[in-house]
């Protein structure tokens, strides 16, 4: 039997370029109410690249402090096509373990949830943050870019993707510098396994500040133009009915998570539904 192997791309922002020219009408990311197709995804990125690089990020770098949403996906992919590095933080953290991490990345901009404010904002002060852009259904959503935002710009393969920080559970956070194509490599090892098509539709309520849901999360459908849909955070009541609501074929998940769902309490709606393990 003759193996396909997926398709390589020199960043994931190619791989939304392709997977928007492709299935334009797709579903791209759902998250609750919210639905964004290819094509405004792809949009919505290019309109918030553009808005990232007038504020003088390219070979900088930026800071997302957001919780899983479709912000969190449009920015993931808005800081490297503007060419900057993206430094995704962990929402749960203090003021004092954010201004930690700030002020060793010393991003050029700081994207922050404007329900994280209390913590991110005078984090951000005292680490001289020279900007922050608020978002959030008070403030703005990032799907609703200008008509015309122009053509999504295309990060160079050779710059870093990723400035990721472990947990910090020995001491300080550290930082590792990702590039792009390690990001492709994990990328290309995961769809190879997986066998993704275009009417998967994924499951994603790791936290997107962690390597696994970041990258995994919104690119994993990218090569099939399949769909992701999102959950701020997992909840084992609630697990089984997203799971078939939402038609998900395909859970990316971590062992503790599975532990939850098995010592919960059983539920009607786990024998009725069949999903792949990522």
């Amino acid at each position: 039997m003759t193996t396909v192997l997926p398709r390589v791309f020199p960043t994931v922002v190619h791989m939304l370029l392709e997977a928007a020219a492709v299935r334009p009408d797709a579903p791209a990311l759902v998250f609750g109410d919210r639905q964004l197709d290819y094509r405004r995804y792809a949009t919505s990125v290019a309109a918030f690249a553009a808005e990232l690089d007038a504020c003088g990020v390219r070979g900088a770098r930026v800071a997302t402090l957001l919780p899983n949403s479709i912000e969190a996906c449009i920015a993931g992919f808005a800081v490297p096509a503007a060419g900057a590095q993206h430094v995704p933080l962990n929402p749960l953290y203090t003021a004092r373990e954010l201004q930690q991490i700030l002020e060793d990345a010393s991003p050029a901009v700081l994207v922050i949830d404007e329900r994280l404010l209390g913590a991110g904002e005078p984090a951000a002060a005292a680490a001289r943050v020279p900007r922050t852009l608020v978002v959030g259904p008070q403030s703005r959503r990032l799907d609703a870019p200008a008509q015309h935002p122009g053509s999504l710009p295309l990060p160079d393969p050779d710059q870093l993707a990723l400035l990721q920080y472990t947990g910090g559970t020995t001491g300080l956070p550290k930082a590792a510098n990702i590039n792009h194509y390690r990001v492709q490599g994990i990328m290309f090892g995961f769809n190879g396994a997986m066998g993704m098509r275009p009417q998967d539709r994924v499951y994603v309520c790791l936290p997107m500040y962690h390597t696994s849901g970041g990258v995994l999360g919104p690119c994993s459908a990218l090569t099939a133009g399949a769909s992701v849909v999102l959950r701020e955070r997992f909840s084992t009541s609630m697990f089984w009915d997203d799971i078939v609501n939402n038609d998900c074929t395909i859970f990316i998940y971590i062992g503790e998570l599975c532990r939850y769902l098995l010592n919960g309490p059983p539920q009607a709606a786990e024998t009725k539904h069949k999903i792949r393990l990522a």
